[in-house]
């Protein structure tokens, strides 16, 4: 059965506030993706959330900016049932998240956006 990578409301709402400004922030979610569906868990594990929990750096072609003052995906590996999305940001706009907030945003998001169950 294929990994199922799914998407938190408030990653798809900054993703979509984020679009407006670069666009081309879509094909970089697209080659994390297909990174993630690979098997592969790109980024840095990121320790005292409680949750397996990855941050990853992604480019800003749009504004010229590499890797390191592009955008920062936060993402949850909940065993072999789902990727979850969490957050995106511009690493321009925020420094870091501190693991109690990424904690609290992986709670809001199992709580009010529980993953369906896998089909049979």
């Amino acid at each position: 059965m294929p990994l199922r990578i799914i998407a938190s409301h408030y990653f798809e709402k900054q993703l979509r506030r984020l679009y407006k400004k670069f666009p081309q922030v879509a094909d970089e979610i697209e080659a994390l993706t297909e990174q993630l569906q690979r098997g592969e868990n790109p980024g840095t594990l990121i320790p005292h959330t409680g949750y397996i929990v990855y941050k990853v750096r992604l480019a800003n072609r749009d504004a010229g900016k590499g890797k390191q003052g592009g955008f920062r995906v936060i993402y949850l590996v909940e065993t072999t049932l789902y990727i979850a999305y969490i957050t995106i940001y511009a690493k321009t706009e925020k420094v870091d998240l501190a693991p109690e907030e990424i904690a609290d945003l992986i709670e809001q998001f199992l709580e009010e956006d529980p993953p369906a169950p896998p089909p049979p």
